[in-house]
């Protein structure tokens, strides 16, 4: 999920928490929507993302998305309008929705090649719907310092970071 605050430049934002990102629970009943949204996708709606590593998001090809059709816009305009509220308590400011991305599937092997998210993009979150993993795989992320943090994010967690400053991705 992403949004954007009332300003243009990116040399007034501000760290919103004193590193830039902060660890955050999801309300339970936006965990529970996500939960049903992923669990009743039938296995055929999960399409490959990208192929080649300069594709979308940047990943390689073990990355699946939710196909066009369940991306209904309804739903995720109700997904944003759940988190906002876990947004500007975390910003002390009034924010305006800009992106939301439907449910991501990463399989053994994938990456998310590091980058910095556009101006539009300002504040940023990530939420670990699930997980079934042999070994941690945290994701990456530089703070306001430049020092560098793994984030091990649970089922029902989400990372809040400042999206367009902070370099972060998945190794």
């Amino acid at each position: 999920m992403h949004w954007w605050q009332d300003y243009k430049s990116d040399e007034n934002a501000v760290p919103y928490h004193n590193i830039g990102f902060r660890i955050e629970k999801v309300p339970e009943y936006v965990h529970g929507k996500l939960m049903d949204k992923v669990w009743q996708t039938p296995e055929e709606e999960w399409k490959p993302e990208s192929t080649v590593e300069s594709g979308v998001h940047n990943s390689i090809v073990t990355m699946d998305s939710v196909s066009d059709a369940l991306h209904d816009a309804e739903w995720m305009d109700a997904l944003l309008a759940e988190m906002l509220p876990v947004h500007e308590e975390w910003t002390g400011m009034k924010l305006c929705p800009s992106a939301v991305y439907g449910p991501r599937r990463y399989k053994t092997g994938a990456r998310l090649a590091d980058h910095i998210d556009r101006i539009e993009r300002q504040i940023s979150s990530t939420i670990c719907i699930a997980h079934q993993l042999n070994a941690p795989w945290p994701l990456y992320i530089e703070d306001i310092n430049g020092s560098e943090h793994y984030v091990d994010l649970q089922p029902g967690e989400c990372l809040l970071y400042e999206g367009a400053k902070l370099e972060h991705g998945r190794r």
